[in-house]
């Protein structure tokens, strides 16, 4: 027997702002197959609203040591995530250095 100790979660943020959040999917006492057909089937859905200028936070969460604690996660798609209506990629900003000019 699989242990339960996974859990997903899939929402949907309009505008960027978490007031406007709808909770499409939030379930625990997963196993990790159970939790990545859901990862799955969402997964497309994810990357149109997000192709159309939604946000959204999707995460597999794995080691859960009871149904209400959150473990590590395994994925996680946060709210500033890109897609193209297909994939889904993280956004990332590299943030350059400053240096401070000296005056003798």
């Amino acid at each position: 027997m699989e242990d339960k100790t996974c859990a997903f979660q899939y929402a949907k943020i309009q505008e960027g702002i978490f007031q406007n959040t709808e909770i499409i999917h939030d379930e625990s006492s997963l196993t990790i197959g159970d939790a990545k057909q859901l990862w799955d089937k969402y997964y497309l859905d994810a990357a149109k609203w997000i192709k159309n200028g939604g946000k959204i936070e999707m995460v597999i969460w794995i080691n859960m040591t009871d149904p209400n604690s959150y473990g590590d996660n395994l994925q996680y798609i946060s709210y500033d995530a890109e897609s193209d209506g297909k994939a889904i990629w993280e956004t990332k900003k590299t943030y350059f250095n400053t240096y401070s000019i000296q005056k003798n």
